[in-house]
């Protein structure tokens, strides 16, 4: 470990080793509050973070239930096998949805009721008269029933126009209203069903000692209600408000300000990427942030400079930035130093490392694609990876949300990045194909 972390040597005869985490990571670890919450910036060990909090609580309490709450089938199956490195076979690992679905049937034998979920004809049955009735009122046509299913359960980031788009929420919206209306719930709704249970029953839940939570900046509002109602003696919650992309999706953006009454703690050092491209990507934040708020529209290749970002990486250092404006102006850059450049270079030195790009919509995807190079990603799909080398297509920011994803597709980066906005990266994708593809 780089000699920049000064590590607290505890007293600690069982447990993790203290000695491989940074301070910030083995106070947050080792601490005895009942409530706490660790701010983990991208690249700083947020799962080591969290994965480490699970064993040493464990070890200090042997017989204790313990449940950890991730947000995909792959970080439950990660954490899994982390945990098992670690001897520990004990702790329900689940995702927020079995997780509800399991206490509702808890709930259900407790209190004698049937869980009623709709199944997939009958959410097409109400989708159809609610397609209907809107296009009665708005003369709106060729609304494909089939689009509607996929996006009110779930498929957010389907490349349509914004227009269509548009009417997709307008149905869910009243979709939602149908149910909520009628008292039903679909697949999707099992938080929310839980929830509305636990309300009318006034009950909580106390069959777990240990809540931990991973991915707090993806917690909905229903969701951190029902942690509220979780009678537990630790609660331990990591994430980062900077990368809540998934608002779209029902994240409640202030969670973490929710979540007063935790004993806080941000870790400050980055294992992951080169200070540059650290420095950079706060930058970019901090400095379209006041616009975004303001509901004024900007680009990432605005920011043309870098500040210290107060994070330290671990990695020093010797990574390089290149950013090319939509006017043509390209600057890089590189240790101290701020150098303009010609756009070639910062292409063919990309793009001879093949680097990971990534677009913000499916279409971008596909258009590399299909010149044969397929090393490419949305922004949402690459959350949570890393990659040596990255391009970043640049695209309007108009919420809080876009500024997030902006923040994660640039804290993915290792080494290099390039910042190029996609009309730009068409020129160049024909130009340099057979530098891609050979």
């Amino acid at each position: 470990m780089s000699d920049v972390i000064k590590t607290r040597k505890l007293n600690n005869d069982q447990g993790v080793d203290l000695s491989k985490l940074d301070e910030t990571q083995a106070a947050a670890v080792t601490s005895q509050a009942e409530k706490v919450i660790l701010r983990a910036p991208a690249g700083s060990g947020k799962t080591t973070s969290i994965i480490n909090a699970v064993v040493q609580y464990r070890y200090e309490n042997l017989n204790d239930r313990i449940c950890a709450i991730t947000y995909t089938r792959a970080a439950r199956a990660e954490m899994e096998s982390r945990l098992q490195e670690y001897g520990v076979y004990d702790v329900e690992v689940t995702t927020i949805h079995v997780w509800a679905r399991n206490l509702l049937q808890d709930f259900s034998i407790k209190y004698d009721f049937k869980i009623k979920i709709l199944e997939e004809a009958q959410i097409k049955a109400i989708l159809k008269d609610i397609i209907a009735e809107y296009s009665r009122q708005t003369r709106v046509r060729s609304i494909n029933e089939g689009v509607v299913y996929s996006f009110v359960t779930g498929n957010k980031n389907m490349e349509v126009s914004d227009r269509y788009r548009s009417t997709l929420m307008a149905l869910e919206r009243r979709y939602i209203m149908y149910k909520r209306m009628n008292g039903l719930y679909d697949f999707t709704d099992y938080p929310l069903y839980l929830y509305d249970v636990l309300t009318y029953y006034n009950e909580t839940i106390d069959n777990i000692d240990a809540l931990f939570i991973d991915e707090f900046q993806d917690v909905d509002t229903t969701q951190f209600k029902i942690f509220e109602k979780v009678n537990c003696k630790k609660k331990f919650a990591v994430g980062d408000p900077w990368q809540s992309i998934f608002v779209f999706r029902g994240a409640d953006g202030e969670v973490f300000e929710k979540a007063s009454d935790f004993e806080e703690y941000k870790l400050k050092y980055n294992y992951r990427s080169y200070q540059e491209i650290i420095d950079y990507a706060a930058t970019v934040y901090t400095r379209l942030l006041p616009a975004v708020e303001l509901d004024q529209e900007v680009y990432i290749s605005m920011v043309m400079s870098k500040e210290p970002s107060g994070i330290n990486c671990t990695r020093g250092d010797g990574g390089h930035v290149y950013v090319i404006n939509p006017y043509g102006r390209c600057v890089c850059f590189f240790k101290d130093r701020v150098d303009r450049f010609d756009d070639n270079t910062a292409i063919q030195d990309l793009f001879s490392r093949k680097p990971m790009i990534l677009c913000r919509t499916n279409k971008q995807v596909a258009a590399v694609g299909a010149i044969g190079y397929f090393e490419c990603s949305t922004v949402h799909q690459a959350k949570g990876l890393e990659y040596d080398n990255v391009v970043v297509i640049d695209t309007t920011i108009n919420s809080l949300e876009s500024l997030n994803v902006a923040y994660v597709a640039i804290t993915r980066a290792k080494n290099r990045v390039l910042v190029i906005n996609w009309s730009q990266f068409e020129v160049f994708l024909n130009k340099y194909q057979d530098l891609l593809t050979k």
